[in-house]
């Protein structure tokens, strides 16, 4: 008995390590973008939002004898993707309640981040969007952000300058999730090392993009309507390092598909009627 399973626990550890630092590496690009364009502050920040996963891991591996993934880079997947999410102006306590309350809230009570039926950075940046809306959404800039713009049918203009500023990430936007280019990056990466993974993604992509073009928000084209809805918010961010988590996904190939394609056309449907800013 013990010859048999051992050596299937190790490969799952095996497999969970490659899989935690396929996504570590994937986010180390838009930190990097993250620190170009904001400065040391956003290394400050997302080393807090790191910190405070690692340290709440811990303390809920002695309390609860709970054996967290903390030697997995686990916790700083989770950091990096709370941190990324939030912009350089919010409040360094902000970072550390949402990080914590990703470990604690939505991890800890399952035992280990793959056994939780959901994404922790995902379910915790909507508790940060509920309980600091204004801070969660305040880039202080001149502009108003993509998903501003779209929620009030406003283009972001007609040519061919105004799309590679959204491209490049010279829009008002979290830290993470403004350079779309850098964004596409990381999904080529995901689908090269993890192909299957990708599918859901893609297909969500997929959903995305027909909703833009039949139905667009603004009045300058269906091109330009489609560039904004794909750069604007954390919907590309979420898209691949949310709906392409394994743990999350169903295992059959068309399951995948089918479920990542449903989930682009709800996230459409809530950034079309919804309330917030973000939908994603």
């Amino acid at each position: 008995m013990t010859n048999t399973t051992t050596p299937q626990k190790k490969y799952e550890l095996t497999e969970t390590r490659r899989v935690t630092l396929d996504y570590a590496i994937m986010l180390s690009a838009p930190l990097i973008f993250a620190i170009y364009k904001n400065g040391i502050q956003a290394l400050f920040l997302a080393l807090v939002s790191v910190i405070s996963c690692t340290l709440v891991a811990k303390l809920g591996e002695k309390v609860l004898n709970t054996p967290f993934s903390s030697r997995l880079l686990t916790p700083v997947v989770i950091g990096l993707s709370v941190a990324l999410m939030l912009p350089s102006t919010a409040p360094w306590w902000i970072f550390v309640f949402t990080s914590a309350f990703a470990v604690l809230v939505c991890v800890l009570p399952f035992g280990a981040p793959e056994k939780a039926p959901f994404v922790p950075a995902s379910v915790a940046i909507c508790f940060a969007i509920l309980c600091w809306k204004e801070e969660v959404f305040n880039y202080q800039s001149a502009d108003a952000s993509i998903t501003e713009l779209l929620s009030q049918n406003i283009s972001m203009g007609d040519n061919i300058a105004s799309v590679l500023e959204v491209l490049v990430g010279n829009i008002p936007s979290a830290m993470g999730t403004g350079c779309a280019f850098i964004l596409f990056g990381a999904l080529v990466f995901l689908a090269i090392r993890r192909p299957k993974d990708s599918i859901p993604v893609f297909a969500f992509l997929l959903a995305v993009i027909v909703m833009a073009i039949l139905f667009p928000r603004v009045g300058t084209g269906r091109f330009i309507s489609l560039v904004m809805e794909l750069c604007g918010g954390m919907l590309l961010f979420g898209a691949i390092f949310f709906i392409s988590v394994p743990s999350v996904m169903p295992q059959r190939t068309i399951s995948r598909v089918v479920w990542g394609f449903t989930g682009g056309v709800i996230c459409m449907i809530i950034r079309y009627i919804g309330a917030v800013e973000e939908s994603a």
